[in-house]
């Protein structure tokens, strides 16, 4: 049996199926198990050696065919174990591949478990941050359901109020309430029976202040109260000589009166709205002075008249409180004023009293012919009485209908405002507007929700302002935006240290600096402790002593604080408490808007050495529940400065040189209670 023949023959070679089916360590031991058999058996064999023989006696060309055989078949096996010995390399290749993975592997393995928490960390933020942001995509389709059902209750307020009746007022008697309409008929007439009333009253009010009786003493006497509805009233009354023809004086005095004389502090600020005659002028101007310039925007219109009397001018003038042909804006303030000015010949002789008194009958007298002429020329109005007297039930069955009407009104104002929706708030859900409720269950779920809502920002803004991977450099940033648009302002301080104290004794001090129980010269003099939930979490108050504390007015700080000791590090935050109804401030009081994380890390390649991170935010004060807009904090910083002067970059500057000296002195506490720690110590380790 010839081997070639066995292993290599054009049968064996050319089925590829089979040996394609074996696998290279198959086929490598067939191939030598084949040669061993066939050496045994050509060993064994006679024919072996008689085939020799027969070789040997062949002929040269035969020979040479039988060389050629052979080397095809030697090229053959040739092939076939390069074949093997490549499938044999890529096996071993791909078996070391395998085991270089099954390391790597084995090695991410062992890092996760040896820190799970450093490998998931940007992956725990970005958690957190996707949670946060799925708690906010609900809480603001809560608030769009509110908004909607706010909205809509505004529209039926707005429907309702439309329909208002309106009640003692009726046909062209709007000027009684100090009021002149469009229609020009109708706003003449208004001006002159408003003039017209007012110098009926002239008498009676001279009378009244002592100005009726000629009195020889200069006069001038300013009395300011209030009445039982604590409304303001102030009457200012004047008597002096002067010597200048009255004609003169009455003329100068109707100038001034108009704006048309202007010195240094008259007269610069007044526009004729209306000249209805040359004795009767509407007249607008913006007064100046301390209670203007601290009450903000301020609108004075009189309407003046001017009688020419027997040896004497009479001068009165009336506030207008609201125009619809020069409506003014809801905030700006309007003056409520009534004058009577009266300028008469001085050069009379003096009367006796019994010739004073018969001028005063006269005077009356004259008066009461004047009415009777006037009921004479007005039959209607000489009748009012009498008409009146007649049509009182008439009357009265209209005054009936208008109160009940009006009664109807209320009752659906008072049922509207019964269902009015609550926006923003849901149920024990007051603290997200922070406000502290009075029911001890309600205040302590929303101190707690408050403070860890804050804890969970914690990572956000941290990440935001870059001091989540800070641990080298000394930096204290602030930023402060005003909006014009919002009109409010927007601030951020930034502040990293490197110190060189133990992370746990700089933690103590500043816990202990911001509940106000570590005292400065520029420190903690004024801080209150409200309430103690735990030992960890404190409620404060303090009143602020910067520069723009001192120029706002009443100032309250209400902060919530709370603590957490976790690895190596220590955090403190805090968040402004708005409104507390165990604890009510008064409207006046502007409150502080503040948000604040602190965080107190251990170097673990130096424990004597901590780093101090703080991250401060803060926002609008407030003031009876409104955003102090920036005109309201310009007027604050800067009363004496010029209204062109009070740019933008002037105040964000001020405020953020306010708040720069602020965090300052905080540190510098933080720093001296360290001391004090570190003396005491000291005094305890020496008396052991």
């Amino acid at each position: 049996m010839n081997m070639d023949a066995f292993l290599f023959g054009d049968v064996i070679m050319d089925d590829g199926l089979t040996l394609g089916l074996m696998k290279d360590d198959e086929l490598a031991r067939v191939f030598l198990d084949a040669k061993d058999t066939y050496g045994e058996i050509e060993q064994a064999s006679p024919v072996g050696t008689k085939r020799k023989h027969d070789v040997m006696s062949l002929t040269s060309s035969e020979n040479e065919l039988i060389d050629k055989e052979t080397a095809r078949k030697n090229a053959k096996r040739e092939a076939y174990k390069k074949h093997i010995r490549k499938r044999q390399n890529e096996h071993a290749e791909l078996k070391q591949q395998v085991q270089e993975l099954e390391d790597q592997l084995q090695f991410l393995t062992n890092m996760k478990a040896i820190d799970a928490t450093f490998a998931s960390n940007w992956e725990n933020i970005a958690r957190d941050l996707a949670s946060h942001r799925q708690e906010s995509t609900v809480e603001n389709e809560k608030l769009r359901q509110k908004v909607a059902e706010q909205s809509e209750f505004i529209e039926t307020l707005q429907t309702l109020l439309a329909k208002r009746p309106q009640l003692a007022v009726f046909e062209n008697d709007e000027w009684k309430a100090l009021r002149l309409v469009a229609d020009p008929a109708k706003r003449l007439h208004g001006m002159n029976a408003l003039l017209h009333r007012q110098r009926q009253l002239l008498t009676g009010v001279f009378l009244q202040c002592g100005l009726l009786e000629c009195q020889e003493e200069p006069i001038h006497k300013v009395n300011v109260c209030s009445d039982i509805t604590k409304m303001l009233i102030s009457e200012s009354v004047r008597l002096v000589k002067m010597d200048v023809p009255y004609p003169v004086l009455a003329e100068a005095a109707w100038n001034v009166s108009l704006g048309k004389e202007i010195t240094e502090k008259w007269g610069d600020n007044y526009k004729i709205l209306e000249t209805i005659d040359p004795n009767t002028v509407y007249v607008e101007y913006v007064p100046r002075n301390g209670v203007a310039d601290a009450s903000g925007v301020l609108c004075a219109r009189y309407l003046y008249r001017r009688y020419y009397e027997e040896n004497r001018v009479v001068i009165i003038w009336k506030s207008i409180l609201e125009d619809e042909c020069y409506p003014l804006d809801e905030s700006v303030m309007r003056v409520h004023q009534s004058g009577w000015m009266v300028i008469e010949d001085g050069n009379r002789s003096p009367r006796h009293d019994d010739t004073q008194l018969q001028e005063q009958v006269q005077a009356l007298e004259a008066h009461l012919q004047y009415l009777s002429e006037m009921k004479a020329v007005d039959t209607s109005f000489a009748m009012n009485w009498q008409n009146l007297a007649r049509d009182a039930p008439v009357q009265r069955q209209k005054r009936s209908l208008e109160i009940d009407t009006d009664r109807d009104f209320i009752n659906a104002v008072q049922d509207l405002l019964g269902k009015r929706p609550r926006i923003a708030v849901f149920d024990n859900d007051e603290w997200k507007t922070l406000l502290l409720v009075a029911d001890p269950e309600k205040r302590k779920h929303g101190m707690n929700a408050l403070i860890h809502r804050q804890y969970q920002l914690l990572t956000g803004v941290y990440l935001q302002c870059g001091l989540l991977e800070m641990h080298t450099g000394d930096v204290h940033k602030l930023n402060v935006c005003a909006s014009m648009e919002n009109k409010n302002i927007l601030g951020e301080s930034v502040r990293f240290v490197r110190k060189n104290v133990p992370y746990n004794v700089l933690a103590e001090a500043a816990w202990n600096v911001s509940l106000g129980k570590g005292i400065t010269e520029k420190w903690c003099k004024n801080y209150k402790t409200l309430e103690v939930l735990d030992a960890n979490t404190v409620y404060v108050e303090n009143v602020p002593r910067h520069i723009l504390a001192d120029v706002s007015g009443v100032v309250s700080a209400r902060f919530l604080y709370r603590r957490y000791f976790e690895k190596n590090r220590v955090v403190i935050v805090w968040k402004s408490i708005l409104e507390d109804e165990c604890l009510p401030l008064d409207e006046n009081v502007m409150r502080v808007h503040q948000s604040g994380w602190m965080v107190i890390e251990g170097d673990p390649k130096n424990p004597s050495q901590s780093l101090y991170k703080l991250f401060i935010q803060r926002h609008s004060p407030t003031r009876a529940g409104q955003l102090l807009q920036l005109t309201d904090i310009y007027q604050y910083i800067m009363p004496s400065v010029k209204l062109e002067n009070r740019t933008t970059t002037y105040v964000t500057t001020f405020i953020e040189q306010s708040f720069r000296a602020v965090e300052e002195a905080f540190e510098k506490a933080i720093d001296v209670a360290v001391q004090k720690q570190k003396c005491r110590m000291s005094y305890l380790l020496s008396d052991d």
